[in-house]
């Protein structure tokens, strides 16, 4: 029976969610504060934890950084629940450390158990079609290494009825430097860039280095939630990164493709990295810091 962490200083939140989580083979365990959960997850080893924002000592975001940095613990599904109301920054920061899931109380029970049942299974997922632990980065190198591996994660999705999102990021520099660039050149800016790239992420999903400055991530999440926060981290990562090359600082560009597989039948990798890159293609015609999202006629989205 998984096992359920319930972190929250209000005795009451946790009674109420206990016997729900029963009925539903979930079984629940109850830590007080963040110092206190740290124990819980060194003794029970909980497969989700539901995360109050506001905790006494150490707060729920504190706590999550904290897991999500730890190997033993990363893996871990997080799921806050909070009584902020309208807070997207609270939101943001949630989802930025890796949690899993954001929902505001009171929150209905079908489907919190929904939520609950999806992360652990979404765990699952990346354990069986990644083939390594999902608390470490998973990072291939070349086109047909990422297809290969992007076909087992949607193969193995597709009979968890789960959604999958491509995201494919393109570097680029200013005109006049890329006259005169060479392989070192190429090699300094994504030795500085691509690291931070592949910390945008959750820890599990699949990263790519498919080419020169050209990278793309597998996520098990939908485009407009996962897609979106992992899109926008990247431009942020890019934006904020003082890029030097032979001592000139060389003032880097971004443009991200995002598509998500269609639902029924097995998707096909190819397909969906088409999708991934067609998207790119547009972004980058938009102008620099542009997010596109896949769709047969819509114009990009989300420019700087």
């Amino acid at each position: 029976m998984p096992t359920i962490l319930i972190v929250d200083d209000n005795p009451a939140s946790f009674e109420s969610l206990v016997d729900v989580l029963g009925v539903h083979e979930l079984a629940a365990v109850r830590a007080l504060s963040a110092e206190e959960a740290l124990e819980r997850i060194e003794q029970q080893h909980p497969d989700c934890i539901l995360l109050d924002t506001v905790l006494p000592g150490m707060d729920g975001f504190q706590l999550c950084e904290q897991l999500k940095n730890r190997p033993d613990t990363a893996a871990i599904p997080v799921i806050f629940l909070t009584g902020r109301r309208s807070d997207e920054a609270a939101l943001v920061r949630a989802l930025d450390l890796g949690a899993a899931d954001y929902l505001l109380k009171p929150v209905r029970m079908p489907e919190l158990i929904a939520r609950i049942q999806a992360a652990i299974r979404d765990k699952a997922v990346h354990e069986a079609a990644v083939g390594e632990r999902s608390a470490e980065l998973v990072l291939v190198h070349g086109r047909r290494a990422y297809l290969d591996r992007a076909q087992e994660v949607l193969d193995r999705a597709a009979q968890l009825q789960r959604p999958v999102t491509c995201v494919a990021v393109g570097l680029y520099v200013p005109t006049d430097l890329t006259r005169e660039a060479t392989p070192e050149h190429v090699t300094a800016i994504e030795e500085q860039l691509l690291p931070q790239l592949y910390e945008c992420p959750r820890r599990g999903d699949l990263c790519a280095h498919l080419e020169e400055c050209r990278c793309a991530f597998l996520l098990l999440s939908p485009a407009e939630t996962g897609g979106r926060a992992v899109a926008e981290r990247i431009r942020d990562r890019v934006t904020r990164t003082e890029v030097t090359v032979e001592g000139q600082v060389v003032p880097v560009r971004v443009a991200i493709g995002v598509a998500e597989a269609s639902s029924g039948g097995v998707p096909k990798a190819s397909e969906l990295m088409g999708q991934a890159e067609e998207a790119l293609s547009q972004a980058q015609a938009a102008g620099p810091g542009t997010v596109t999202f896949w769709s047969p006629t819509s114009p990009p989205s989300g420019s700087a």
